[in-house]
């Protein structure tokens, strides 16, 4: 299943192949590895899917500080990441929305534990091939706190103008499931 059109999918590929070596490794992105790995020990995670891996810095960032977690890694944009990914208990989401379509749904059936998101809502600097901006979907913090909350438990929101938001949720199944066990240790 893809969440891109055809014509889309295809600039998303060109503009990767254009940034392939600076994709996804600013200084503003790692900053916020601290935070992933914190939420990671917090809810008890056992695998990382990237969401969007672009050239696969958070994985780097963690093999450097030494973590050995499964960390997969999916991005439909590049060639030998575009395989549909597997659950894992932790799903990261780091500046992606704002370049795709509807992928809540596909991001919460892909989250057991909790999903993290940052989400920047104002037009990119960058174009794409054809000329479009690269952030195609922008969208006040407003609107995306409610489309997120469609689909997790909003356990962690925090906007930082004027341009991220900043979210964690917890996937709605874990919240099923630890409600099944609560009901169980309990009756």
């Amino acid at each position: 299943m893809t969440y891109a059109s055809t014509d889309y999918l295809e600039q998303l590929k060109l503009y990767h192949k254009q940034k392939e070596y600076t994709w996804g490794t600013g200084p503003p992105i790692a900053s916020k590895f601290p935070r992933i790995l914190n939420l990671f020990d917090s809810y008890e995670c056992n695998t990382i899917l990237d969401y969007g891996c672009g050239s696969g810095s958070l994985k780097k960032y963690m093999r450097q500080e030494g973590h050995k977690m499964p960390i997969i890694e999916y991005d439909i944009g590049i060639a030998g990441k575009d395989s549909p990914p597997p659950k894992a208990d932790l799903v990261v989401c780091m500046d992606v929305m704002e370049y795709v379509g509807d992928v809540l749904g596909h991001i919460a059936k892909l989250a057991d534990k909790v999903a993290y998101f940052e989400i920047c809502i104002w037009e990119a600097k960058a174009v794409l091939p054809d000329g479009r901006n690269a952030h195609v979907t922008v969208k006040p913090h407003e609107w995306w706190e409610k489309e997120l909350g469609k689909h997790f438990y909003n356990v962690d929101y925090n906007f930082k103008p004027p341009a991220h938001l900043f979210y964690a949720g917890v996937s709605a199944i874990s919240v099923l499931l630890n409600s099944l066990v609560s009901l169980q240790t309990t009756g």
